[in-house]
């Protein structure tokens, strides 16, 4: 299948504005830019090609600018008072979370935030990386791709055609159709970069309620594709933070993404989020190596010795 050319320069303009007719190029460097303007410049009319791997990477010009948007959303938005789910549950201090986050600082660093403004393929990513790795996603992604050069034409793709290009994710007989029935919501041309200047709460709604998408799959949408502070909690975050006491033993992830916003500063989101995995990937796996942990004077879950394999240290 061939692909699909398509016209940067074509606008489209929000349902109810008139269609812009001209304007000056805008300036990236620019430090007042029209809100308005760059709503309508970022909406290209017609398909839009899917961003190769390098791209998310190394978004351009305008992936970036619907980045910063969301960003500036984010990071802006008041933040409402998350209540906790068992009132006898005594939340973290400041404090302490900022002795968590800058020890996890000191063994790997401070990582950059840098969002790649691509939400639609962020979503298809996360879903294909579900029970397999990074790089099995990455290749199922770029076969896709290759294949199917829009959303529309991944959407309206034979199901068994899709589903051999996603093979190499493993559950392809799964994840076609559930991608599939997640780009029918998305209108006739799919389009999520409105999501940056939504509300959180009228994002994670709109999110949530697509076919097979939790509450991780649209914090990773938040979070990686428009740098609005969220804190994704996979398998390494649940585990990392329910030992150190971040949320109370034994919380669902529902209550535990509720309880790792309410105690994260919106700043240090996206950090906090990659070294947790990071410890939890090196250190503070299911069997853990604690005696080798710089965190263990100050988790709970080492000082108790309340799980079996705590003090088990690394074999080498």
């Amino acid at each position: 299948m061939g692909r699909v050319p398509v016209h940067e320069d074509r606008r489209r303009s929000f349902p109810g504005q008139p269609p812009e007719e001209s304007g000056d190029p805008v300036d990236d460097d620019s430090p007042c830019l029209d809100r308005g303007a760059l709503d309508w410049a970022d909406n290209i009319l017609g398909p839009l090609p899917l961003p190769s791997n390098k791209a998310i990477s190394m978004p351009d010009a305008r992936s970036r600018r619907v980045a910063a948007r969301g960003r500036e959303t984010g990071l802006s938005e008041a933040r409402r008072r998350i209540p906790k789910r068992d009132s006898s549950w005594r939340r973290p201090s400041r404090r302490r979370v900022a002795a968590i986050r800058d020890r996890l600082r000191e063994l790997y660093g401070r990582p950059v935030w840098k969002p790649h403004g691509h939400p639609i393929a962020e979503l298809v990513r996360t879903i294909l990386s579900q029970n397999t790795n990074d790089r099995n996603r990455d290749v199922a992604y770029s076969r896709m791709r290759e294949r199917f050069p829009t959303w529309e034409q991944v959407r309206d793709a034979p199901p068994a055609e899709l589903e051999d290009a996603l093979r190499p994710g493993g559950l392809s007989a799964t994840k076609a159709p559930r991608i599939q029935h997640v780009l029918e919501q998305l209108g006739e041309h799919p389009d999520l970069d409105w999501l940056a200047s939504a509300s959180r709460e009228e994002a994670l709604d709109f999110l949530t309620a697509l076919p097979g998408v939790g509450r991780k799959t649209a914090a990773c949408v938040l979070i990686f594709a428009l740098g609005r502070p969220e804190i994704p909690v996979d398998t390494h975050v649940h585990r990392v933070g329910g030992r150190l006491g971040l949320f109370r033993p034994r919380a669902s992830s529902e209550e535990a993404h509720d309880e790792m916003l309410a105690i994260t500063p919106p700043e240090d989101a996206y950090e906090l989020h990659l070294n947790l995995i990071r410890h939890g990937r090196a250190i503070c796996r299911p069997r853990p190596h604690c005696l080798e942990c710089e965190l263990r004077r100050m988790c709970p879950a080492y000082r108790s010795g309340a799980v079996s394999g705590y003090m088990v240290p690394r074999q080498r």
